[in-house]
């Protein structure tokens, strides 16, 4: 089929769902329109407008700077949508390949529209406006800023270096955070850092590896604007923007200075230099064992780590089921018990845990943690050796 027709066909088939999604949200929320220069925000009512300024303002200082670091000035206007909370934010974005509160990686890529979720912490807001405003000014660049011709140019897409427009946007949003560190320290000291050119195309990675790669591919720019003879961020995005972007191995050495292998395998060497040190594996068992082992394709997040108050069993969350199930392990017996199970089409329609954070009760037997339920934040109570939990109610707007 010819590709202008195939294009057709898509869209007929795209429209109706996408709309649909689209008018379910619109009447679901009073959104409330705020004029800030090339974005119109789109906030959730009045009692969000003191948030939607603040946005605001952080969305214009993030395009100040970035149009300077990168060389290349957004093309307004830009839509940004503020939801309530990462509930009503996920109903619309998958996030699995998120683990914790870090930056998403979900970007509405080439479409002039920015998602961005209500959360507690001012700095993780701004480092997601960060990041989203880097990736629309990277996508208009290499895409161009016309819907039209964006849509006829998406082929171009399969032929990219995955990690270099990711990598690009994801690092001068900013540095990874120590926490997104970790995700290439746990690789390196698991051996299981990948090559750039294995990360070279993302489509096949699965959901817990992609928030990994991104990171990776961060802190490779980073790498080749300190390392090489004459790479940088700017200089990596007008160099793929130049021409078609394939083969990688003919751009690379003109953006860096380095072939392809050269830079990967020095990058992966600076990384191992970097994150081996953290751990002295060969004398692990002196200081520490390991209390579970999986064998699986796919790693997944186990997060918020809180011991017995009797110091006899951790409880944290784990997402093993594809959801934050809450786990409860016998550090002497080695057996675990989950008091809380979430299952698709029974509790995960309303009930989200918050992997943030779980701690126990003074006597050890009860197990608190947040929920967010109906775009709301909920502090919940639940007995450790399972049970029903308890919705405690809290006069407070956000729970952390």
């Amino acid at each position: 089929m010819p590709l202008p027709r195939l294009f057709a066909v898509l869209a007929v088939l795209l429209a109706p769902a996408a709309a649909a999604a689209q008018e379910e949200l619109r009447l679901s929320v009073d959104w409330r329109v705020l004029d800030a220069g090339k974005f119109r925000v789109h906030y959730p009512g009045d009692a969000f407008l003191p948030r939607a300024r603040e946005v605001a303002q952080w969305l214009e200082n993030a395009r100040v700077r970035l149009e300077k670091t990168l060389d290349h000035e957004l093309d307004g206007p830009v839509s940004v949508i503020l939801h309530r909370s990462h509930l009503e934010y996920g109903r619309n974005f998958d996030e699995s390949g998120n683990p914790g509160d870090f930056f998403p990686i979900v970007g509405t890529m080439r479409k002039r529209r920015i998602e961005i979720p209500c959360i507690g912490s001012d700095r993780s807001m701004q480092r997601t406006i960060e990041f989203q405003v880097a990736q629309a000014i990277v996508d208009q660049r290499h895409y161009t800023s016309s819907t039209l011709r964006a849509s006829l140019l998406e082929i171009k897409s399969d032929v990219y270096a995955d990690w270099v427009p990711l990598g690009v946007a994801a690092w001068v949003a900013g540095p990874p955070l120590s926490a997104e560190e970790m995700l290439v320290r746990d690789a390196v000291l698991d051996g299981e850092l990948r090559l750039l050119s294995a990360i070279h195309a993302a489509g096949h990675l699965g959901p817990r590896e992609r928030y990994p790669m991104l990171v990776e591919a961060a802190l490779a720019v980073g790498w080749i604007e300190q390392h090489t003879p004459r790479g940088s961020a700017k200089r990596l995005m007008h160099v793929f923007d130049s021409d078609f972007p394939w083969p990688a191995g003919r751009l690379i050495p003109r953006a860096t200075g380095l072939s392809y292998t050269e830079l990967e395998n020095r990058f992966a060497a600076a990384m191992e230099a970097r994150y081996r040190p953290w751990a002295a594996r060969e004398e692990a068992d002196r200081f520490a064992r390991r209390i579970r082992d999986f064998d699986q394709h796919y790693r997944f997040a186990e997060v918020a780590p809180a011991p017995s108050p009797d110091g006899r069993s951790i409880a944290f969350f784990e997402d093993s089921s594809g959801y934050y199930d809450l786990v409860v392990l016998d550090l002497e017996k080695g057996q675990e018990s989950h008091p809380l199970r979430l299952k698709l089409h029974i509790t995960i329609d309303n009930l989200h845990p918050d992997p943030r954070g779980v701690d126990w009760s003074p006597d050890g037997r009860q197990l608190c943690f947040v929920i967010d339920r109906d775009s709301a934040l909920r502090l919940y109570l639940q007995p450790a050796d399972g049970g029903a939990a308890t919705d405690v109610r809290l006069p407070f707007d956000h729970i952390m």
